[in-house]
């Protein structure tokens, strides 16, 4: 009986750990407007005594028409950036929306289907002076998104260098569609093989009862033989059932192993969580001078596969433009035409090595990189 929990537990487990919600495109979207209200209504507050004095008009303004849109701003309903551009140009705000609210809006372009919710909510915090007149702002909305879009798996902590003791296996994640099949027909045979151990636990219990019974009126020795078969029979079945629990789950350990993501976990050959995605900054020629676990500002990244570090490309294809020769330039073989496409993929992942001499990381197979139309 201790066994059907177990299985009924790892169902309900694997569905949990299917449907966990991870931060897609339109929701890092609408967390971005949002996050905007908030820093754009606490930025204002902070000016408020030095515009009051100046006798300017804007705060009254702000008071009377954006306020309260700023303050009942919600994740779910937020003004969009076009609707906030026009209500703070509108009321005399438009230095504010030049200086701040449009660069937090500059965060859209960041977002990367690899990324964890973490890693995404990062991406909301500020920088320069608004990281210190905002930063209450800033930690209460990154504890209140963090709170609500958890990882599956703790995400890894930050760290300067990266520290390889016990190299894991990765492979490149494979689409979601082939997660969401496999779980579908892990999860329908576990369910079969719940509802034929059931069955065959309740026969073994009446038979089981059938013989007492029979013992108890004094019945003949041959219905008690036959008792004793089918009951032994029965628990071998279930002994079998519950080897065949055990080896499916044997090959889904070694699935994972092998192909490292399901369901938006990423696992090593210990079963753990391990996105183990670093970001490259400081190129300078074919090397980069370090890593670290923020996106920001970075337009390379690197992940462990089959123990080597892989070299992708993570930025934009309008960073692409803009600065292409610098950053493709020594890392990386390129097709198609940077000026014409709509974006970038990394065809082939290039191959990095740390050296320890120079203490940087070292592209010493270019990433194959394609420009589509």
């Amino acid at each position: 009986m201790r066994k059907l929990i177990l299985i009924f537990g790892t169902i309900i487990l694997c569905s949990i750990s299917t449907f966990a919600e991870k931060i897609d495109k339109t929701t890092f979207n609408k967390l971005v407007d949002y996050a905007n209200c908030k820093y754009t209504a606490a930025y204002i507050e902070i000016q408020r005594q030095t515009q009051e004095a100046k006798g300017t008009n804007d705060i009254k303004l702000y008071d009377k028409n954006v306020k309260l849109i700023l303050e009942n701003a919600t994740i779910e309903k937020s003004p969009t950036f076009e609707e906030l551009k026009e209500l703070l140009e509108n009321n005399d705000w438009k230095g504010t929306f030049n200086n701040l609210t449009s660069k937090v809006n500059d965060r859209k372009t960041k977002f990367t289907d690899e990324m964890s919710n973490s890693q995404l909510i990062e991406l909301l915090k500020l920088d320069g002076d608004f990281a210190t007149k905002l930063k209450d702002v800033i930690n209460n909305l990154q504890s209140e998104l963090k709170g609500k879009f958890k990882d599956k798996e703790p995400a890894i902590q930050p760290t300067d260098t990266v520290k390889i003791s016990k190299p894991t296996e990765e492979k490149q994640p494979i689409k979601d569609a082939s997660h969401s099949l496999l779980w579908l027909a892990i999860g329908l045979e576990f369910i079969i093989i719940l509802a034929f151990a059931y069955f065959l636990y309740r026969l073994r219990n009446r038979c089981a009862k059938s013989k007492n019974t029979i013992l108890e009126g004094n019945g003949n020795s041959g219905n008690v033989e036959m008792f004793d078969t089918k009951i032994q029979q029965l628990e071998r079945r279930l002994g079998e059932l519950t080897q065949t629990v055990n080896e499916l789950q044997k090959k889904l350990d070694e699935y994972i192993n092998d192909n490292g993501n399901i369901g938006g976990n990423t696992r090593g050959s210990t079963g753990a969580a391990n996105e183990n995605i670093k970001y490259l900054k400081g190129k300078s020629g074919n090397t980069f001078s370090r890593i670290e676990d923020s996106p920001e500002g970075a337009n390379w990244c690197m992940r462990e596969i089959k123990r080597e570090w892989r070299l992708e490309y993570c930025g934009t294809i309008e960073t692409a433009r803009a600065n292409f020769s610098a950053i493709f330039d020594n890392v990386s073989k390129k097709t198609g035409d940077v000026q014409t496409a709509r974006k970038v993929e990394t065809a082939e992942r290039g191959i990095l090595k740390f050296d320890k001499d120079n203490n940087n990381w070292e592209v010493t197979t270019p990433a194959e990189i394609k420009f589509v139309k």
